[in-house]
């Protein structure tokens, strides 16, 4: 049996698009869900200072957890939380802009490639939100402890590194695409 048996072929350009446009409309569905569940989330925790507290006990220092959670503290982490939901909201946005070309057949264009590109450049400030806010959280969180007790934690974690690498090769690809589609478009001209 010869490999080519063996291997699917290629799918019929029309296939492809089906399917490319059929999973870009899902996607971009759930894309706009999980937007909505941030804001969701974000309402809640203004509403109820429970769920900010509980949310941050999981992932509080032992130096802060004997700390009282007051109004002051709720507000102020409620700006850091909407600054980083403001910055992710963002980045879905983009993505949902850039399914929804894929949805309408826009595969290879510039516009395509820069939306691409405002991906990445959002990843990039979505990585750079969270290594400014992650030390005003811990500020935030023990202003009021006594002197020598209070921190000042800086966190530098995969996923902001990740995160900054894909925002990174995202702005490359965004940048090779916007190349590729002028170069089509001039051939396009020729032709």
């Amino acid at each position: 049996m010869a490999y080519t048996d063996t291997v699917p072929g290629p799918d019929a350009p029309g296939d492809a698009l089906r399917r490319i446009r059929r999973l870009s409309a899902v996607l971009r569905a759930a894309t706009l869900l999980i937007g909505l569940a941030l804001l969701a989330g974000l309402i809640a925790g203004a509403a109820d200072p429970g769920i900010v507290e509980g949310a941050l006990s999981a992932g509080q220092a032992p130096a802060t957890a004997g700390l009282p959670f007051d109004a002051v503290k709720h507000a102020g982490i409620l700006c850091v939380w909407a600054l980083r939901v403001a910055v992710l909201l963002s980045v879905l946005w983009a993505v949902a802009a850039l399914l929804a070309c894929y949805r309408d057949g826009e595969i290879f264009s510039s516009r395509t490639a820069a939306l691409v590109r405002r991906i990445g450049l959002r990843l990039l400030l979505l990585s750079l939100t969270l290594l400014v806010t992650t030390p005003l959280v811990s500020v935030i969180l023990t202003y009021d402890a006594a002197a020598g007790e209070r921190m000042l934690a800086i966190t530098l974690d995969s996923t902001m590194l990740v995160g900054a690498l894909a925002g990174g090769v995202m702005v490359l690809i965004g940048w090779v695409m916007r190349v590729g589609a002028a170069l089509a478009e001039d051939n396009a001209a020729i032709v």
